[in-house]
């Protein structure tokens, strides 16, 4: 404690010493001259009349500049002459001395502080690593490195230790990361991709990218998993458990066009081939159908980020509750007065944050988030009444929207995997779709029978349809009333225009869902009408300050399919939007905010899940099949 007293004071009585300097003296005197000067302009002139903050900042650039004239006279060093007691920390203030009066490092001037520097003990978790001396560098140790040099074609992916971490540099890289990074390939330039893999065919790089990108997460990596529930009954015996399915996010690779352009995969469930209009959403084929299709690492990182808030926000019994997540509110979107609606539609938004799973690849047999997908179905069927409906305890408005959208899950993941034990639940729900289909014009609204709307329309089409691809088969009379009602509900020369009731005007919306269900019934629709369609809707691309998460799903999803320039544009303005408004810190890191039109309903799972969506169209659908 005396030695450190006595050498304070040593320093302290060199400071005092060096003061006296000429050099020092008129760097104090000059600097305080400026900034009193500077404060009286500052508060006696007219620059008095400017913003604190202004005056603030003119004071500070003063004072760092005489702090950097102040440091050239000031210098803390190492001096590493051999002195007792270990290597000395030197500190040295400069004055007038030049190097023929001493001024040199080490020279009387210098206060030298003979300081004994403690190494930090080895960790003992650590192997000792035997070392050799080198006389010839200072002396210092040259560990040798028995191991292989890194391959430098494998990806690195974070150890288990590290999970958390990587979790968030990724969260700061998201939010760092440029909101779009497209690269300018779509689906027409397919074929130059095939050109590339074609000529690397021959690189181990393609065959290291594909065994990373297909690697399943261990039990280990499992440091954060969440929402641990009871055992599904829907989860086959040999997986691993609930606890330890849902990994925390990790950075995906880079994409590349050297991923393998097309598998084909076969189902959990049965064995048999993925249907091929769902293949691209496969670990084998996600990846490089999101490079050719419009899609980049950051669209990718938002879907992770995505499906984990989602998979967090479950409730215990599989739903997800609108209630509890902020939903079952009316803001009166366009004047419509509907309160209470969406507050228990509960097997409807459970529905839509399925379908952001399975879009990805996720199932109850298969990904990381097999248990999240499990609970949820398993809710569904719970839910279903014993006339096939779907829809849970919703009101009126809902009750329709919740059954084709809890179908669908149900059907897409019976098309996904094979599952078999879903058919039943699915075949009692197409029964009662195929009932409530109205006679009139062949369309569905609210109750069964009910003259239709687009609305309703397009989502019994799309689970009807999911369902037959599965292998169900539909009566005649149920496809040609919904041949019938989408052209009564189009308008335009070439029937292009989607319109929310026949005889209405259309709208962006209904014209994006009409041409999506053309699209599915009639699979290649006149190419006039896609035209028309695709026309209008450019007029009316996606934009952060006009949020319609309903009309972007619709919108995306027939913009993908009819491809072409229109999509690319419609792409880049969607991803823009999107990735601007996804919250990426805090407890809501991963979810967008329902603050769109029609959301208030739904409550954040709707816009969610919807958004999810969006981002999941390069590869949920393959357009050709």
């Amino acid at each position: 404690m005396n030695d450190w007293w006595t050498t304070c004071v040593a320093i302290w009585n060199r400071i005092c010493q060096a003061a006296q300097a000429p050099t020092l003296q008129m760097i104090a005197v000059g600097g305080l001259s400026i900034l009193a000067i500077c404060y009286l302009l500052l508060t006696r002139t007219r620059l008095a009349e400017i913003k604190a903050v202004w005056k603030c900042i003119i004071l500070s650039v003063v004072a760092h500049a005489l702090l950097i004239v102040l440091a050239y006279g000031t210098h803390l060093m190492i001096d590493h002459s051999e002195l007792p007691g270990g290597d000395p920390l030197v500190i040295r203030l400069m004055d007038d001395l030049t190097d023929d009066e001493g001024g040199a490092f080490g020279s009387p001037a210098a206060i030298a502080i003979p300081i004994a520097w403690e190494r930090p003990a080895p960790a003992l978790l650590d192997p000792p690593v035997a070392a050799e001396t080198n006389p010839v560098e200072n002396e210092r140790p040259l560990v040798q490195d028995t191991e292989s040099p890194p391959d430098p074609t494998v990806l690195p992916m974070p150890s288990p230790a590290t999970a958390a971490d990587a979790n968030e540099e990724r969260l700061e890289a998201l939010e760092d990361m440029p909101r779009v990074e497209l690269a300018d390939i779509h689906a027409a330039d397919a074929d130059q991709a095939e050109e590339v893999l074609a000529e690397h065919s021959g690189d181990s790089n393609a065959d290291n990218l594909a065994t990373e990108s297909q690697s399943p997460p261990t039990a280990d990596s499992n440091e954060h998993a969440v929402n641990p529930k009871a055992e599904s009954a829907l989860m086959p015996d040999a997986v691993i458990p609930i606890d330890t399915v849902n990994s925390p996010a990790v950075p995906a690779p880079v994409m590349s066009p050297l991923v393998p352009p097309r598998a084909e995969p076969r189902r959990a469930g049965d064995g048999q081939l993925v249907p091929r209009r769902l293949a691209l959403r496969t670990p084998q084929n996600r990846r490089h159908a999101a490079w050719i299709s419009g899609g980049s690492d950051a669209t990718e990182s938002a879907v992770d980020l995505a499906l984990r808030w989602l998979s967090q926000n479950q409730d215990a019994d599989g739903r997800w509750s609108v209630a509890r997540t902020g939903g079952g509110i009316d803001r009166r979107d366009l004047g419509q007065d509907r309160p209470g609606c969406g507050r228990h539609a509960d097997t409807g938004i459970t529905g839509l944050a399925l379908l952001a799973f399975l879009g990805a690849g996720h199932s109850h047999l298969d990904g990381e988030h097999r248990a999240t997908v499990a609970n949820g179905l398993e809710f569904l069927l719970r839910s279903q009444r014993s006339d096939g409906c779907l829809g849970g305890e919703a009101q009126l408005y809902d009750q329709m929207y919740c059954h084709g959208i809890a179908l669908l899950a149900l059907a897409d993941a019976w098309s996904f995997t094979g599952d078999h034990r879903l058919k039943p639940a699915i075949e009692r729900g197409v029964n009662y779709t195929v009932q409530s289909q109205s006679t009139l014009d062949g369309g569905w609204r609210y109750r069964p029978g009910d003259a239709g709307d687009m609305s309703q329309f397009g989502w019994q089409v799309m689970a009807l349809s999911s369902a037959e691809l599965g292998g169900l088969q539909l009566p005649e009379r149920t496809r040609s009333g919904m041949h019938r009602f989408l052209s009564k509900a189009t308008r335009g020369q070439a029937g292009g225009l989607g319109c929310y009731r026949p005889g209405e005007g259309s709208s962006p919306s209904m014209t994006a869902e009409a041409l999506v269900c053309r699209f599915l019934l009639e699979r290649t629709p006149q190419r006039t009408t896609i035209e028309e369609a695709t026309a209008h809707l450019q007029r009316f691309p996606p934009t952060a300050n006009e949020v319609n998460y309903y009309y972007w799903y619709y919108g995306t999803l027939s913009m993908r399919m009819a491809g072409g320039e229109p999509w690319r544009e419609w792409n880049e303005r969607l991803v823009t939007a999107l990735l601007s408004r996804q919250i990426i810190v805090g407890t809501a890191a991963g979810s967008w905010p329902a603050d769109g039109l029609w959301s208030g309903y739904g409550g954040p799972v709707l816009s969610t899940a919807l958004a999810t969506l969006c981002l999941e169209s390069y590869y949920r659908y393959d357009i050709e099949n």
